[in-house]
């Protein structure tokens, strides 16, 4: 519902809420599971809560996830910190990596 902006005002908030507490709850049962904390970061990122959203997804990242499939929500995370001149490191790392269409402008943007 959140990902394809079919909810909106206190029915987006919910939806995140119970998400977030899912993953939390499944968390506690396996914390070593790196997809989880992926969702969690981006649940995080549609909360507005850049912060927590680098942390989730830094965790996901020392789990094992892949790191180009990681890099441009944490680069979305730096975007909302105001953290510009990281942004532009992030998505440079990508290089020719940035394979999905909808990405590659915006690699070649901060480039």
């Amino acid at each position: 519902l959140v990902y394809q902006n079919l909810v909106q005002g206190a029915v987006y908030r919910h939806t995140l809420q119970q998400a977030d507490r899912y993953a939390q709850a499944a968390l506690e049962t396996d914390p070593g599971d790196a997809a989880l904390w992926l969702i969690r970061g981006r649940l995080a990122l549609a909360n507005g809560l850049p912060n927590a959203a680098h942390e989730y997804i830094g965790q996901a990242l020392a789990l094992g996830f892949p790191r180009e499939r990681l890099v441009p929500w944490l680069a979305e995370a730096d975007f909302l910190r105001g953290d510009y001149a990281r942004v532009k490191q992030l998505l440079a790392s990508l290089g020719n990596a940035a394979a999905l269409p909808t990405l590659k402008p915006v690699v070649k943007y901060w480039s």
